[in-house]
């Protein structure tokens, strides 16, 4: 198969999948020029074994025949790059009481299934990163089924990691997170409020903004309602598109800092300050910052410190749910995919 492109890919991904277009965003100063290569950004999986699965009837990684029919579109192109941003796997809802992390390694690959889908990653040259819930990647015995924290090319153009350091929760240590979460009395599923916005974000965010700092008060930012992934055959459907990603470059105010929620993200991650500072640490080039951790995908589009746009990719998981334009939610199988100077999230489906 020749070398894909946005257009191409959406072409591909139609022939398997119903697919809905959940964020995008276009703009030439993100510096990928004539770059060839299309990249993919696989989110979260939470990969546990089916006997695991069963304690978590309604919050696990379900998507394997997707997962297996996407890199078979894949692995046909000769222009593919493929990212996994972590919680590949969840040691946090596998484990037990004692057990080494290598145990718990050993018990969810002799999963049949988790075997295959980890095989095809890896057969597709996938770069991995590890994420909270399999940070004992790093204390397994075998290197080479380590894997580092994050990740960015010797360009230093992107920058890849899962967000869980930029997670003010994730300063607890680990085993007490691990502790909670196995010891919580229900582990249910979400339901992600995606897609467009169905106003200009922008003119809401503005007028809560001006209304904030004339009265002083510190009444949160919540945007306004998404419309919900919205279906996609072709790359006029996608241009049709509006209100597509979060402004949050509206957002850098010192005054009210660090109070902007983003509707239901503050105190988890903060795209805002850490990331511009990272940014500016790795200098002008690093204008697109690939995470997941939230299970939330969106685009967030700041200011860089040198000028120009600064973009968060954050591509969601393969768990929980997603809403979709005029139809009930539906499983979360979400990825983020860029070519040259644009970005987009879509959704998956089976025909």
């Amino acid at each position: 198969m020749p070398p894909l492109d946005h257009g191409s890919l959406l072409e591909k991904l139609n022939e398997t999948f119903r697919v809905f277009l959940v964020n995008r965003y276009a703009d030439p100063r993100l510096g990928f020029g004539g770059d060839p290569v299309l990249r993919v950004h696989i989110p979260d999986l939470h990969w546990i074994s089916a006997d695991r699965r069963a304690m978590y009837p309604d919050y696990h990684f379900d998507g394997m025949p997707l997962f297996l029919d996407l890199f078979k579109i894949l692995a046909r192109a000769s222009n593919v790059e493929v990212y996994q941003s972590g919680d590949r796997l969840d040691f946090w809802r596998m484990g037990d009481p004692g057990e080494s992390p290598d145990e718990i390694f050993q018990r969810i690959f002799a999963d049949q299934d988790i075997s295959l889908m980890n095989m095809v990653l890896s057969d597709s040259g996938a770069t991995i990163v590890r994420g909270n819930h399999d940070a004992p990647l790093g204390d397994l015995t075998n290197p080479a089924n380590e894997r580092p924290d994050r990740f960015s090319p010797p360009n230093g153009r992107f920058f890849l990691t899962h967000g869980s350091i930029w997670d003010q929760l994730e300063r607890l240590p680990d085993r007490l997170q691990w502790g909670a979460v196995l010891h919580a009395e229900h582990h249910h599923a979400g339901t992600y409020e995606v897609g467009p916005f169905q106003d200009d974000p922008e003119v809401s965010i503005d007028r809560r903004l001006l209304l904030r700092r004339a009265t002083r008060d510190t009444i949160p930012i919540v945007l306004p309602d998404r419309a919900g992934a919205v279906t996609v055959a072709s790359e006029a459907d996608v241009a049709a598109v509006q209100f597509a990603f979060v402004p949050i470059s509206r957002f850098d105010d010192g005054t009210f800092s660090g109070l902007d929620d983003f509707q239901k993200t503050s105190g988890i991650v903060e795209f805002g300050g850490a990331i511009r500072s990272e940014a500016r640490t790795r200098g002008a080039a690093c204008r697109l910052f690939l995470v997941s951790h939230t299970h939330w995908p969106r685009i967030l589009v700041d200011e860089h410190p040198a000028g120009g746009p600064l973009v968060t990719l954050d591509a969601g998981a393969w768990i929980e749910n997603s809403t979709i334009q005029g139809e009930p939610a539906q499983k979360s199988h979400t990825l983020g995919v860029q070519f040259a100077d644009e970005v987009r999230v879509y959704q998956l489906d089976a025909r």
